[in-house]
């Protein structure tokens, strides 16, 4: 960006003139957004020119999602009026070294800043969408795995069937049912039972009559054709696989 920022300085330095100004903005940065709003507004006035990478643009634009999500969970708790959710609501702003300040207090100071972080960030926005853009590198900037930006926001909860790792193998167990069609064998152990032989049967007849309708192919391995043979043939029984490997985790489904 420091290459890119030089260029346009020195291009809009001569006969067309023009300021360049850079947008910055991190999701650590704190205090009021009114900076970065007076700054844009100021670029708007003197039809300047702003400069800034994709990272700090789609974290302002999640920064406003997160003031939002908070504003929804402050409203949530004034309205149910649960001193638990107050309390909860009102921890995220105090100093766990500083002082102590009551929920009610904290909610007082906080709910309005709130609501003008808000308005600036909508503010910001729009002046964002009034403009125009030239963005370099897109193919970069915009590929949906490249350009993703991990911005959580919310308590930290564990994902389902993971303290146990459990959730990890589910997906080895589900495969082991399409190897036992393909191989004649599986190393699930409840595999023994006759109600899962049973059904690891209808698995290898399903995929059999997959390779001979070309809906499956064989080789150079196992490879799905036809989605919707799989969701009318071979999902409902890997569903039944599941279901039973699951009811001997004791695990309610």
């Amino acid at each position: 960006m420091d290459f890119s920022r030089s260029v346009l300085r020195e291009k809009f330095s001569a006969v067309v003139r023009k300021a360049v100004y850079t947008f910055e903005f991190d999701r650590f940065q704190k205090g009021s957004l009114y900076g970065v709003y007076r700054k844009l507004m100021k670029a708007r006035e003197t039809k300047g020119v702003i400069i800034a990478t994709d990272t700090a643009v789609k974290a302002f634009q999640l920064k406003f999602v997160e003031v939002v999500h908070n504003l929804d969970r402050l409203q949530t708790a004034v309205r149910d009026s649960s001193d638990s959710r107050v309390r909860q609501f009102a921890e995220m702003f105090m100093d766990p070294l500083g002082d102590r300040k009551s929920a009610a207090k904290t909610l007082s100071v906080e709910g309005p800043k709130l609501h003008e972080q808000a308005d600036l960030a909508v503010r910001t926005l729009e002046i964002f969408r009034q403009g125009t853009v030239i963005v370099d590198e897109v193919d970069l900037i915009l590929h949906p795995l490249k350009s993703e930006l991990n911005y959580p926001i919310g308590p930290k909860n564990a994902i389902d069937l993971a303290r146990k790792g459990m959730r990890w193998d589910i997906p080895l167990y589900l495969l082991d049912a399409l190897f036992y069609a393909t191989e004649g064998r599986t190393t699930a152990r409840l595999a023994q039972s006759n109600e899962s032989e049973a059904l690891l049967m209808k698995v290898k007849k399903t995929v059999t009559k997959g390779l001979e309708s070309r809906d499956l192919q064989a080789k150079p391995h196992l490879t799905l054709l036809s989605r919707s043979f799989y969701m009318t043939e071979l999902k409902p029984l890997m569903a039944e696989w599941l279901v039973l490997w699951l009811s001997l985790q004791q695990v309610g489904v």
